[in-house]
């Protein structure tokens, strides 16, 4: 009777303390109809070209933005940038320190945990953009040795860096504990190196639905009043198992 009883309370303390939404898309952008020059056509027209996501969790506030070492694309139904043909890269590192990427950050609202599970895009460059993507996140701090995810040799390749065979192979893996638990705001940088012109422009493409997606949950983080639940379940299960051993021992 007492074991039915407090599987029941650990039951109740799971929703309490948990909260869960499992919606699979926590931040979605679609490109279609964006044109990063035009105001209005997605973004004011104006750096750094904050695109909101469309879709997603409404505890989650999402934006792609450009860097500030990078010009926008100018084509309609993409978001990318071009490098200044002054300041072409041949590195990761080059394109970290001139600040050449588009960045997509997440920003989970005060008393929910952010947990992220995946990242999947459509993404290509032109014959004269980026040859070398890489993507990095804050969680790694932007340096060129923790990078999630790479790609070369993509210049001119249609879906050169989509998340499946033709570019990365696959979503692009989140599931590591410094991905899990995030309060604040996150941030993924989709850095463009080896270019070979001023106009060679590197971006999301538009195909159907959306074409930058970030999967994961949002979790509420518990109350004090539930951890304390949580406490008295621990210190219960205790005292029953020593209950049980000691009456199996007086049985002996």
């Amino acid at each position: 009777m007492f074991a039915k009883a407090f599987v029941s309370f650990l039951g109740l303390l799971f929703v309490l303390s948990a909260g869960t939404s499992w919606g699979a898309v926590v931040a979605g952008w679609d490109v279609v109809g964006v044109e990063l020059d035009v105001d209005g056509a997605g973004t004011n027209a104006t750096a750094p070209f904050s695109f909101s996501a469309i879709s997603g969790d409404s505890r989650v506030t999402a934006a792609l933005t450009l860097g500030d070492g990078v010009t926008s694309s100018t084509s309609s139904n993409q978001y990318g940038f071009k490098v200044p043909g002054v300041d072409q890269q041949a590195t990761l590192a080059g394109a970290i320190a001139n600040n050449h990427y588009f960045q997509f950050s997440l920003t989970v609202d005060p008393g929910y945990y952010l947990n992220l599970n995946s990242i999947e895009m459509n993404g290509q460059s032109s014959g004269d953009g980026a040859n070398s993507v890489a993507l990095l996140s804050s969680v790694g701090g932007f340096i060129d040795s923790s990078v999630l995810a790479s790609r070369t040799g993509i210049a001119g390749a249609t879906g050169g860096f989509d998340t499946d065979g033709s570019g990365f192979g696959g979503p692009i893996n989140l599931n590591m504990a410094g991905f899990q638990q995030l309060t604040g705001t996150v941030a993924f940088r989709l850095y463009g190196f080896d270019t070979t012109s001023g106009s060679g422009v590197t971006f999301l493409r538009n195909l159907s639905g959306n074409d930058l997606v970030v999967n994961g949950s949002v979790t509420a983080v518990p109350e004090p009043s539930s951890i304390a639940l949580l406490g008295i379940g621990s210190l219960a299960m205790v005292a029953f198992r020593r209950r049980r051993q000691q009456v199996v021992a007086v049985g002996c």
